[in-house]
């Protein structure tokens, strides 16, 4: 052993030197043992559509929201769409309960008819004006509710709805 270790030069016997032979050597080895080549998959490329889902849950808040409101205060009588679901142009959502108002138009058109029977000339042109202002006054309502309406749906088609996650 002895005359082997006489024929390594002095630069190899030195502790620093076979430390990082050493060092290399583990690095290396390691490298070798650790190191995985990648893998490829090779395609072929085709035509088609791409299709891209994503899952969320969680509460949303709206980006802007739409008050629909009647010019009149009354009692909704029937509603023509649910909550979230689409609605187009000119479709009617809800319907004010007139019953009041066609009663009113009806007791008139009635003492019309009673005065047509049987009155005078004045009574008959008072109670005309008061049935042409109740229908004036049914047709007026009407007009309105419907633009109401329409306002609302467009205010709703032109605004941008955004989903955005709730701070809680």
């Amino acid at each position: 052993m002895q005359s082997f270790l006489s024929k390594v030069p002095k630069f190899f016997k030195s502790k620093w030197t076979l430390g990082a032979i050493v060092l290399i050597i583990l690095g290396v080895g390691g490298y070798f043992l650790f190191h995985k080549n990648p893998t490829y998959q090779f395609v072929t490329v085709q035509n088609g559509s791409i299709t891209e889902s994503v899952s969320l849950t969680g509460n949303t808040i709206p980006n802007q929201n739409v008050s629909l409101a009647f010019g009149s205060s009354g009692i909704v009588s029937h509603t023509y769409s649910d909550l979230g679901k689409q609605v187009n142009k000119g479709q009617v959502l809800a319907e004010l309960n007139m019953s009041d108002l066609l009663a009113q138009l009806h007791n008139a058109q009635a003492n019309y008819q009673k005065i047509i029977n049987g009155a005078t000339e004045p009574t008959i042109d008072v109670t005309k004006a008061s049935v042409s202002a109740a229908e004036v006054s049914l047709d007026g309502i009407i007009k309105q509710q419907k633009l109401l309406v329409q306002n609302a749906y467009n205010n709703l088609l032109n605004s941008t709805p955004e989903a955005l996650p709730s701070g809680g």
